[in-house]
């Protein structure tokens, strides 16, 4: 329950720095592959169970792509996910030709808390907090079958565009390609303000069908120009973004930060922190990593709101 309780606080709580309508350099060295993640991290519940690769399929056959939107987490807290517009998406496949259908998601490999803030590392035989650890990679699902009843009783199951063979074909060596480079998770997207300017997108599970759906409309598909389908997104506005060039000199300041978002602490201690952050009139300072860089953001009103909004799919863009 933790998570969703964390969750609701975020609904309900409303260097040279670089102007925060002027979007931060996002350029970085990132590995070719997917790097092992540290033996520290270790997941709660087993990532992907019943996991495929892609099927074998003829250039000829027909491919039905599914948009699939159900509650977060709804097999441990029910519709809540619904009620606040807090949803976990996937892409939908059936070959038509055979008759199987598939399941295409991303989400975090270590959950949720996990993937959003370091675990801070003790010296055992110490007080003083020792480490910042990163267990925030996330990864493709691919298995076969579609569940029905899941998608489609409390969230969205519908159709948004055919593809030939061809095409999927070409889909599936992108995404290949994208589970070894596109592989961080990233749970906030942070604007200038409200309908601002974009600073960082997000990277989950939403982005991934997103990309996907984007990407078959750069190759030509043509899709349902009736329906549009709507994403969550956990948004962070930021007035400054101040880029930390040197983390070693910053790194007491981060282990102080971080050491107030932890797993193991009780729902009430983490609300004490969110809330503690928020208070200071003149600070107000959150610190994200994104593609292994630290940022420095001065937060303005809202702070952090979650977002509901449309998506045009690329036929209606």
């Amino acid at each position: 329950m933790r998570v969703a309780f964390v969750l609701c606080s975020f609904l309900f709580l409303g260097a040279l720095a670089i102007p925060a309508h002027l979007p931060p350099s996002l350029n970085v060295d990132r590995p070719k592959t997917r790097p092992p993640s540290p033996s520290f991290c270790q997941a709660m519940f087993p990532f992907c169970p019943g996991q495929m690769p892609f099927p074998s399929f003829e250039d000829e056959d027909t491919w039905e792509i599914w948009h699939l939107q159900a509650p977060v987490w709804e097999f441990k807290f029910g519709d809540l996910g619904k009620r606040l517009n807090v949803w976990h998406d996937a892409v939908g496949l059936k070959n038509i030709r055979t008759g199987l259908n598939y399941t295409m998601e991303w989400y975090e490999l270590f959950q949720f808390f996990n993937c959003t803030f370091p675990h801070v590392v003790r010296d055992p035989g110490s007080w003083v907090a020792d480490d910042i650890i990163w267990c925030n990679q996330g990864a493709m699902c691919f298995r076969p079958g579609i569940d029905d009843r899941h998608w489609y009783e409390n969230g969205t199951m519908a159709k948004v565009a055919e593809v030939p063979g061809t095409m999927f074909r070409r889909l599936t060596e992108y995404l290949k390609s994208d589970n070894q480079t596109d592989f961080i998770y990233q749970a906030f997207t942070v604007r200038d303000k409200p309908n601002g300017n974009l600073l960082f997108p997000s990277h989950d599970c939403a982005d991934f069908s997103q990309r996907t759906f984007n990407k078959l409309g750069q190759m030509g598909a043509k899709f349902n120009t009736s329906f549009v389908p709507r994403f969550d997104r956990l948004e962070m506005y930021a007035a400054e973004v101040e880029e930390i060039t040197d983390p070693d000199s910053m790194r007491s300041t981060l282990v102080e930060f971080y050491d107030a978002f932890q797993a193991h602490q009780s729902p009430l201690q983490l609300i004490r922190s969110l809330i503690s952050m928020l208070a200071d009139a003149e600070e107000k300072l959150f610190y994200l990593y994104v593609d292994f860089k630290y940022y420095k953001l001065r937060l303005r009103h809202p702070y952090i709101k979650m977002v509901y909004a449309p998506f045009p799919l690329p036929s209606q863009q």
